[in-house]
């Protein structure tokens, strides 16, 4: 890890990386998160971690990035209260997109109304539509897309992201984390920022087995949902 560090690729300061990890409280036991809506309770600390409950008037924000659910990447979820703090983490690599969407709405309506930024790329879209048709969310991400033949401007539901769209998701969420501005509490979301590199132009994970950024993406989507400042319901 120490010879990782000193190569100079990491995206993260490894420094403050370390010292975060050695001060991340442990999550929240089971045995007082009993009132939890009921579809999330068998994940409790068994991919879902929460670090803390959700206050009265307290606005949060949250990131998704989804995946197939068939044990590759997995489905990930972070929240972050008003101040930044991350008060909530998921990740699961074997949940279906349509058990991913009742997972978001039940713990993003837990959470005062969460207000999601969730990418609108590949498994992202049917997840999109069914949380906005099913489960009637409303509280999405939206981005402005001019259409060239009219020349109006629509908005869609999630975030776009390409090659321009993801410097910027990186480096925001590099600054949001490095100058204090948020609080990582989840340990797996720091280990993963500890392989996240830049190569040939491109961020992502270190080659390996194993090695995935999925938390580092749905933190990166937090960070444009505190920015976004945004609130539809």
């Amino acid at each position: 890890m120490e010879s990782f560090i000193s190569s100079g690729f990491s995206v993260f300061d490894q420094s403050k990386v370390l010292e975060r990890i050695n001060a991340t409280p442990e999550p929240m036991p089971k045995m007082e998160l009993s009132h939890l809506p009921e579809p999330l309770l068998k994940y409790i600390n068994r991919g879902l971690f929460i670090f803390k409950l959700p206050k009265r008037g307290e606005r949060y924000f949250g990131g998704a990035d989804t995946a197939s659910g068939s044990g590759g990447d997995s489905s990930t979820i972070t929240i972050l209260d008003s101040d930044g703090e991350q008060v909530a983490s998921f990740y699961h690599n074997k949940v279906p997109v349509y058990v991913f969407a009742e997972i978001i709405d039940c713990i993003g309506r837990f959470y005062n109304y969460t207000f999601f930024v969730i990418e609108r790329n590949s498994y992202g879209l049917p997840l999109l539509e069914r949380l906005r048709k099913e489960y009637d969310y409303l509280n999405l991400y939206k981005h402005k897309v001019f259409n060239q033949s009219t020349g109006r401007k629509q908005m869609k539901l999630g975030w776009q992201t390409t090659a321009v769209t993801k410097s910027i998701l990186v480096s925001d969420c590099k600054e949001h984390f490095e100058v204090g501005m948020i609080q990582v509490n989840c340990k797996e979301t720091l280990a993963q920022m500890q392989i996240f590199v830049e190569a040939d132009g491109k961020t992502g994970n270190k080659a390996g087995q194993g090695n995935h950024d999925d938390l580092v993406i749905s933190l990166a989507f937090a960070v444009q949902a505190i920015k976004a400042n945004k609130w539809y319901v």
